[in-house]
């Protein structure tokens, strides 16, 4: 990982990414980085997912809080709004964990949403921020700055959002004095910000000042929860249609039957896209099944005609049942959520594919915890006397989320119990690392 010139945070995985990826492969990308994924500067946006153009934004921002606020800062001021980038922001003062929505309807194409520690030294902390960026497609991005942590970020690299979805919460990380929203729109080239005004705010042309109150964001036609459920389903088919499983990639796309239905939403666009997509590579299984255990899901699959989801476990075969609810979490977003369910598998049956799913789950969950730790290090290098018990506290959290790691792996690979344990004490001393560097501040 590194700094960059321009306040990022970067894996050595999601560094750049160039113009030809596809947005989807974008979007599996910005679930494995866990620290900070964005697209390259100076690199246009996907314009369509799953072959569905992406929408012409409506003219026109709103306001990007939930809630009414006032402005604490405006264009040009005074302590840190004198600079090209920061000349035409504005401050909200909002309480910690207040919504942030999207002021206009764009693609995400940076989000860095695992910072914990923020305070007003520019220097130390301003790269330290929290900080979505969504491109309007028109040359024109809004940026939302030191937003809250959040271990299951809202906002992702590639994905489309409507006016007033929530793409994080406001925070105090990064270069701040208080709890606020940074938002300014700039120029996605340049990262200037550039003159805007608020479609929802009548006076001074639409431009608040200093002490203004501004207004909530206006609620968005599909509700915020099934907007989460959409991308949640979609991001799963693509990472369950790119790893080969076409079987479980259509049970994805069927949850949403259980659901109310958005038919004017751009996603069930790209869900109703994936689900062709997906039936035809269905129907090919089907005519000539695998012998292998890893496409036996197909089976169940048949006796259903494509009708509708799978039911959890539905697998005549309980082992297979166990290890394709493994393969689930996983392109779902949460390996280690199906490292039980592999678990039980091996213990019915020594299948070599059970292995290979355990291992591949161990290891994105090992490298996420990694990252963690190695950022909430570096956080205790800067962390102020307020903020010493919330970098400890992730510290802690992540040594035991490595101690229940190792369990697991002892269960699932009985001969490898001394390579967990070495694995483990390596992962603890490092978080006492953390501990012994704030003890030095």
């Amino acid at each position: 990982m590194q700094f960059t010139s321009d306040g990022g945070f970067v894996s050595n995985t999601g560094m750049r990414l160039v113009a030809s990826i596809c947005v989807l492969s974008v979007v599996a990308l910005g679930q494995d980085t866990g620290i900070e994924v964005r697209l390259g500067a100076g690199i246009d946006p996907p314009r369509d997912i799953a072959g569905i153009s992406v929408p012409k934004p409506p003219p026109g921002y709103y306001s990007p809080v939930s809630k009414s606020c006032s402005v604490i800062q405006g264009h040009g001021g005074a302590f840190s709004h004198k600079t090209l980038w920061s000349r035409y922001a504005w401050d909200f003062a909002v309480p910690p964990g207040t919504p942030v929505v999207a002021a206009r309807a764009g693609v995400v194409v940076r989000a860095r949403l695992a910072g914990n520690v923020g305070g007003n030294d520019q220097k130390q902390f301003g790269h330290a921020g929290n900080v979505v960026v969504v491109d309007h497609l028109d040359g024109t991005a809004t940026s939302y700055v030191h937003l809250q942590r959040e271990l299951l970020p809202r906002a992702r690299v590639g994905e489309y959002v409507v006016a007033g979805e929530v793409i994080g919460a406001a925070g105090d990380t990064g270069f701040v004095v208080s709890p606020h929203l940074h938002y300014t729109v700039i120029d996605p080239r340049t990262q200037r910000s550039v003159p805007s005004r608020f479609a929802d705010f009548k006076r001074n042309d639409g431009v608040p000042r200093k002490g203004n109150s501004v207004r909530a964001a206006p609620v968005p036609a599909v509700p915020q929860e099934t907007m989460v459920a959409y991308k949640r389903i979609v991001r799963a088919a693509v990472a369950a249609r790119r790893a080969g499983y076409p079987d479980l990639a259509w049970r994805f796309l069927t949850e949403l039957h259980r659901r109310q239905i958005a038919p004017a939403y751009f996603y069930e666009k790209v869900r109703q896209a994936l689900v062709e997509k997906t039936r035809a590579d269905v129907e090919r299984l089907l005519k000539d099944p695998p012998d292998d255990v890893a496409d036996r899901l197909a089976h169940v699959l048949a006796r259903t005609e494509l009708a509708a989801a799978v039911p959890r476990g539905a697998h005549p075969d309980k082992a297979v049942a166990l290890w394709v609810d493994g393969l689930r979490a996983g392109f779902l977003g949460s390996p280690w959520d199906g490292l039980a369910s592999f678990a039980k598998a091996r213990r019915l049956r020594d299948d070599p594919r059970f292995a290979k799913g355990a291992r591949a789950a161990l290891k994105s969950w090992q490298g996420e915890q990694k990252r963690r730790l190695d950022l909430t290090l570096h956080e205790a290098t800067i962390a102020l006397p307020w903020h010493k018990r919330r970098v400890l506290d992730d510290a802690e959290q992540w040594a035991r989320r490595a101690r229940d790691r190792k369990r697991l792996r002892t269960r699932l690979f009985p001969a490898e119990k001394k390579a967990a344990s070495t694995e483990y004490r390596a992962f603890k001393e490092r978080a006492k690392d953390v501990q012994r560097t704030l003890n030095r501040r």
